[in-house]
């Protein structure tokens, strides 16, 4: 489970993450500001893709947005798109009794 220090920050960095905050990232993208984010419709946000509502990681129809699986991801609105675990101790325990 990669921590946000693992991440290359290229713009400014995310203002609700810390470093070394445990994260994950879903595979939808929103950008937390459009009518349907606010709505709680993440999966059909109106900015993140151009050509229509609705953006996802790894697929060429949802926006271009490569990743998914992947040891790197660009990950756009990262104030929103990055999730973070409210107990780091407990997450990573909780991963290690399943993995």
């Amino acid at each position: 489970m990669p921590t946000l220090d693992q991440f290359r920050l290229l713009n400014q960095p995310p203002q609700k993450v810390q470093n070394s905050s445990l994260v994950t990232v879903p595979f939808n993208i929103a950008c937390g500001r459009c009518r349907n984010c606010k709505a709680g419709q993440t999966g059909i946000c109106l900015n993140v893709n151009p050509a229509r509502p609705g953006a996802a990681y790894g697929y060429v129809d949802m926006g271009g947005w490569v990743g998914g699986q992947a040891e790197y991801v660009m990950v756009p609105y990262a104030d929103w798109n990055l999730l973070k675990f409210p107990d780091k101790d407990e997450a990573m325990a909780k991963m290690h009794a399943h993995a």
